[in-house]
């Protein structure tokens, strides 16, 4: 049996993993299965906190062998376990500026912030309607709404901004000039602005876990295949040994990317796997 411990695919999860309606592909489970059995590391890399993963993929163990980054690279986490590896929280200063800046100017966005045990955020936040369809999708259980000045006693992740897609164009614009040193500031969907620790991205983790590979595979060199479609993945995909995006990536994307394959909703990582067999001479369908 060939094997592929010298591989790692690191994939982005809404718009890349899943299909286009936040879908299971059951060609990606196929391949993920087939891969890791041979030996090839899987690992997510997701916006999304990690009690927020479960829900939306499922069982965690049975598709990620490897620590998987979330927050958009804030946090390293083995999603079995629970345990956080490496973090790399907002500053409350930094982020506190930021949101009283973004509510008093751009009050028709709603702010959440992402931290270790689901979203905070507060009634008046609440007014936003996506924003609102966000806390009922992951629960009231695992969101606590407040007024801000309690927010500084939960750890920030990242904070995101929700509202219509051109203002938060306009959103993005005004902070990135105003407060250049605050933080990262990406967009992960269109009508999704995502805040985070300055410096740091879905890269910033790829060392950690291309460490943690190589040791357990007896200290063997892999190769990092990064897998995204939009604004929040470009720097983990410049970072990666093997860029990968599908059909329906931004078309900044596709352009750094070496590969673009299937869209998401026809299965991806299975097209990925298959690829990466026939460089080893194996011929694989999913």
């Amino acid at each position: 049996m060939t094997d592929f411990r010298d591989t790692v695919i690191v994939s982005d999860v809404d718009g890349t993993f899943l299909g286009k309606k936040s879908e299971i592909v059951e060609r990606n489970i196929r391949a993920v299965d087939w891969l890791t059995g041979r030996g090839g590391g899987f690992a997510l890399s997701t916006g999304r906190m990690p009690c927020d993963i479960g829900a939306v993929i499922g069982s965690i163990r049975s598709v990620a062998n490897l620590p998987c980054i979330c927050c958009n690279g804030t946090l390293l986490a083995d999603l079995g376990t629970g345990r956080t590896i490496s973090e790399y929280p907002l500053d409350h200063s930094r982020g506190g500026e930021l949101v009283s800046y973004i509510s008093e100017h751009w009050p028709r966005t709603g702010i959440r912030i992402s931290t270790p045990d689901g979203f905070v955020t507060s009634e008046k936040m609440l007014a936003e309607p996506r924003l609102a369809r966000d806390i009922s999708g992951v629960g009231r259980g695992r969101t606590t709404v407040c007024d801000f000045p309690e927010w500084d006693r939960f750890k920030w992740y990242k904070f995101v901004v929700r509202g219509e897609p051109s203002l938060l164009d306009e959103v993005k614009k005004d902070v990135e000039t105003r407060f250049p040193e605050n933080a990262v500031y990406s967009k992960s969907g269109p009508a999704i602005f995502e805040v985070q620790t300055h410096g740091v991205t879905k890269a910033t983790m790829l060392s950690d876990l291309r460490r943690i590979a190589g040791e357990k595979n007896g200290g063997r060199k892999v190769r990092i295949v990064c897998c995204g479609d939009y604004d929040n993945d470009l720097a983990m995909l410049k970072a990666a040994d093997l860029s990968v995006c599908p059909a329906n990536a931004l078309p900044g994307v596709r352009e750094i990317c070496d590969l673009c394959l299937c869209e998401c909703s026809k299965g991806l990582i299975a097209d990925l796997v298959e690829h990466l067999a026939a460089e080893k001479g194996i011929s694989v369908a999913f």
